[in-house]
């Protein structure tokens, strides 16, 4: 995986968990675990040099254009 997809995810990421907070639309917290979880996991494949650990699947990469 390329470094600029994985920079790519990581501030997709980022940029939502900013609009979760700015804009309290997510009361309980339960998006924001989510998203937060799959900042940890393209974190780790950004310190991996771009090679996901095993069992690594992300939802930005699964939807469809």
């Amino acid at each position: 995986m390329e470094r600029a997809e994985v920079e790519k995810h990581l501030q997709a990421l980022r940029m939502e968990i900013a609009y979760l907070i700015r804009n309290g639309e997510d009361e309980e917290g339960l998006r924001l675990r989510v998203l937060l979880a799959e900042l940890e996991r393209w974190e780790a494949i950004r310190l991996n040099g771009g090679a996901a650990p095993r069992g690594i699947r992300s939802p930005l990469s699964e939807q469809t254009p």
